[in-house]
């Protein structure tokens, strides 16, 4: 009895100890605990004793609640350990597995509903006051992929000259990706440019001011056409950007810079001696007082060009002269050619200007020196040879209606040789039957004279035959037809000319006497409006209108 009441002491008073000391290792177990997504292994170690028993459970990953999904539960508890060890001193160990993580996973992802930030469990020690206690694992990113330029990036960017200093021309952020999760900000990074090594360094011209700031700006305005003379239109600078976390990662490109011309310079007039834009332009022209026409301009024609490299087309014009003397001459718009239209007594200067045909009008003055002179000298070469040109013209046209002419009667002569040996006469009979066909006259050829003769004069009536009837004992004529015509000769008859007798002009007003029987009504009458005719004419006269005779 002694030793079972020793037993229930012992069993009573250790129970009692342990659940006395419960509450107190659950104090000791941090309820915040911040771990990166790449650890594995240990989290916290708390030392409890080894009798006593121990439950933990996921309730939540990041806000979402997990405790009534269990199989989602069970998948997040099984990446960690949570044990004690058997020692005398003995250790609670929160652990976990080889299975990071890591945020970038896509279980993670999921369970979190997008990046894992923090996961919550409740741990329980078995004993009279039974306290449970809620803890944390906090989730820190770890920069585990190195930053990329997308294939956006773009290798060649376009800069108008004469940007203003300090001005933006590109960004970079937006052209870099990363595998981490979250997502690197503009600020995780810092951006720099350096020289490319090459011919056409563009960092005197663009930098980046602040290396937490993406953006390339203007660092000296570039010009275009100081860089054109240099072959440097083409900038190049290598862009470097780098992470500002441990991992250090770092990554570069080249960009290229095309300097593009903008029109910002007036014209320039070319002639000899003068390269670019020149203050003096020596021109002068000849002319005569009463001249009408175009000045030959020396040393060379009026020409202006755009210095831009644009290649604006230029417009030119004479500039009004207080005198009035710009009105004697004009002036091509298109290619300066000058004219001469009015009266020139004095020698003078005419100012010319050449304008762009742009937006900004941008224009450049010369000037022309007008001198008078007697020799015909002054005349252009381009009119001698317009004069020259129209006479050729003359002398073409009457060449061509020359040989015209001659065509038209060769084909003439040709149509009527062809017409005339064309022309065949061909022996027919004067009548056909017309029963006869031609395969009947070709088929059966008589082989003898006498056949012939017999069996044409079966196709031919014999009335028709011919006999002798003249005097010579000859034979009628025989009938020939024209091919070309399809007459017959004999149908032709030649008629003798007959002598026309003239009419007198039937004069009836009692001078001369007519056969015939009188018509006295015809007389009695006042106005004759029958016609009075011939009764000697057999065939009436058609009525050409009345005749009008006036009785005394």
């Amino acid at each position: 009895m002694f030793r079972e009441f020793l037993l229930v002491y012992f069993v009573l008073t250790g129970v009692s100890k342990v659940l006395c000391d419960c509450g107190t290792y659950i104090s000791n177990i941090p309820e915040v605990t911040p771990v990166n997504e790449t650890h594995t292994g240990v989290i916290w170690n708390v030392t409890v004793d080894p009798s006593t028993n121990w439950t933990f459970h996921a309730t939540k990953v990041n806000s979402y609640d997990i405790t009534t999904n269990l199989n989602l539960q069970l998948k997040v508890e099984n990446y960690f350990n949570f044990t004690i060890s058997s020692d005398t001193s003995a250790f609670l160990s929160f652990k976990i597995l080889n299975n990071s993580l890591d945020k970038e996973d896509m279980f993670w992802r999921n369970a979190s509903r997008g990046e894992l930030k923090e996961i919550h469990f409740k741990v329980n020690c078995f004993g009279a006051d039974n306290v449970p206690k809620d803890i944390r694992i906090i989730i820190e990113s770890v920069n585990e992929f190195p930053q990329q330029f997308n294939n956006s990036f773009p290798k060649l960017i376009k800069v108008v000259e004469n940007r203003k200093n300090d001005t933006p021309v590109f960004s970079i952020f937006p052209y870099l990706i990363d595998a981490d999760i979250p997502t690197p900000q503009l600020k995780d990074f810092t951006y720099t440019v350096k020289s490319s090594n090459g011919q056409n360094d563009g960092t005197p011209w663009f930098y980046i001011p602040i290396a937490s700031s993406d953006n390339l700006e203007v660092k000296a305005s570039p010009d275009f056409d100081q860089l054109h003379k240099n072959n440097m239109t083409i900038l190049s600078l290598t862009v470097v950007v780098k992470a500002n976390d441990e991992s250090g990662f770092e990554i570069n490109t080249t960009l290229q810079i095309e300097i593009v011309d903008v029109d910002d310079l007036p014209p320039s007039f070319q002639y000899p001696g003068c390269q670019n834009n020149c203050s003096v332009t020596p021109y002068e022209a000849y002319t005569g007082p009463s001249w009408r026409g175009p000045l030959k301009v020396q040393p060379t024609d009026i020409k202006a060009k755009d210095q831009d490299s644009i290649g604006s087309a230029i417009k030119y014009s004479i500039k009004q002269s207080p005198n009035n003397y710009h009105s004697s001459f004009e002036i091509d718009q298109s290619n300066g050619a000058i004219t001469q239209i009015g009266d020139v007594l004095t020698v003078n200067v005419l100012t010319i200007v050449a304008t762009e045909d742009t937006t900004n009008g941008f224009s450049q003055s010369a000037t022309l020196l007008i001198r008078l002179s007697n020799d015909s000298s002054y005349l252009p070469e381009a009119s001698k040879m317009n004069d020259d040109s129209s006479k050729l013209k003359l002398i073409a046209i009457v060449v061509g209606a020359i040989s015209l002419v001659i065509i038209g009667i060769l084909i003439f002569l040709v149509i009527f040789v062809y017409k005339r040996t064309k022309k065949k006469m061909t022996v027919v009979p004067k009548e056909q039957s017309p029963d006869t066909t031609v395969e009947e006259l070709v088929s059966d050829r008589p082989s003898t004279v006498d056949e012939k003769v017999n069996n044409w004069k079966q196709t031919i009536d014999p009335l028709q035959w011919p006999t002798v009837t003249s005097r010579r004992q000859q034979l009628d004529p025989l009938h020939l037809r024209d091919e070309s015509t399809e007459t017959e000769e004999s149908s032709i008859k030649k008629k003798k000319p007959r002598k026309k007798k003239k009419k007198l002009m039937e004069i009836f007003d009692g001078t001369k006497q007519y056969d015939g029987k009188a018509d006295i009504e015809f007389y009695m009458e006042q106005n004759k409006k029958k016609i009075k005719r011939s009764t000697k004419s057999k065939n009436k006269r058609p009525e050409t209108g009345p005749l009008f005779v006036k009785s005394d």
